[in-house]
């Protein structure tokens, strides 16, 4: 919980210099990941950490779709979140079976 609140003090304090996307972007995931780790290290064991966290990398291709498809252009709300949401499901798809295929 520390490490938690010193990363998103840290963030916070920068916050000015890095505005305001780049600080919300970097609150949530290294804050996110590391609070999670902590916890599933703790009551799951280090190979369930190790799940999660290529678990986390691999969503974040999807995430990243999401965001850049949002980023496209001016198209009204729900057909710019409908593309967002079709682009995360296709490269998770694919990240996915990429995952499964690669030996």
């Amino acid at each position: 919980m520390l490490a938690g609140a010193a990363l998103v003090l840290a963030i916070t304090g920068l916050s000015s210099r890095l505005g305001p996307g780049l600080s919300g972007l970097l609150a949530v995931f290294p804050v996110l990941g590391s609070v999670l780790a902590v916890f599933s290290h703790l009551s799951a064991g280090p190979a369930a950490t190790i799940r999660l966290l290529r678990g986390m990398v691999r969503g974040f291709y999807a995430f990243i779709a999401f965001c850049a498809a949002l980023a496209l252009g001016p198209l009204p709300s729900p057909a710019a979140f409908a593309l967002a949401l079709a682009a995360a499901v296709a490269v998770q798809a694919a990240a996915m079976w990429l995952g499964r295929h690669r030996h």
